[in-house]
C-alpha cells in the first residue's frame, strides 16, 4: 500500500489502535445474548466538526429510567438504565408465542474517540424515536494554530 504523504501511516495506526482499544472495552463488558437475561443497547459513535455524538437505540426506555456517565477522563461513556415491562400487556396474555423483547436492567459502556478534550460543561442528551442522542461538545482549538513561544534570558 502506497503513502500519499508522510502522515498517512501514523493516521492508519492510529485508527487502528482506536479500533483495538474499542474491541478490548467491548470484550470486558462483553454483550450478552437474549438467554443471559441482560440487554446491552446498539450504539451508533460518530464525530461532527464540533461535537461527538452517541446514538443509542433504547426503545421503550424512559428517560428518567436511563443513566449516563462521562468518565472522568472524558474517554468513555457509561449507559445503564432499565427497561420497563408493560404489565397489564402481559396480564392479558393467555399464551407466549415468542419472546425476544429483553425487559428489566441493562448497562454498557463505550469507548469514545479521542478527539482532543471534550467540554463537559456542554454535554446534552435527548430522547426522540426511541433513541438516545448524546451530544459531547469537542473543546474549542485556536483556530490561528500552531504558536511560537519566545523565549528570553535572564
Amino acid at each position: 500500500m502506497r503513502m500519499d504523504n508522510e502522515f498517512d501511516w501514523i493516521r492508519r495506526i492510529s485508527r487502528e489502535m482506536e479500533k483495538w482499544a474499542d474491541e478490548s472495552v467491548r470484550s470486558m463488558f462483553a454483550e450478552r445474548m437474549p438467554g443471559d437475561g441482560l440487554w446491552v443497547p446498539r450504539v451508533d459513535i460518530y464525530e461532527t466538526e464540533d461535537a461527538v455524538v452517541v446514538k443509542i437505540c433504547a426503545a421503550g426506555v424512559e428517560a428518567s429510567d436511563l443513566s449516563l456517565t462521562l468518565s472522568a477522563d472524558g474517554r468513555y461513556l457509561h449507559i445503564q438504565g432499565v427497561r420497563s415491562d408493560d404489565h397489564e400487556a402481559r396480564s392479558r396474555a393467555v399464551r407466549y408465542h415468542q419472546l425476544e423483547i429483553y425487559t428489566g436492567p441493562f448497562e454498557r459502556t463505550v469507548a469514545l474517540p479521542h478527539v482532543g478534550g471534550l467540554d463537559r460543561e456542554r454535554v446534552s442528551a435527548v430522547a426522540r424515536d426511541g433513541f438516545f442522542v448524546v451530544t459531547l461538545p469537542k473543546l474549542a482549538v485556536d483556530p490561528a494554530g500552531p504558536r511560537s513561544v519566545p523565549i528570553s534570558s535572564e
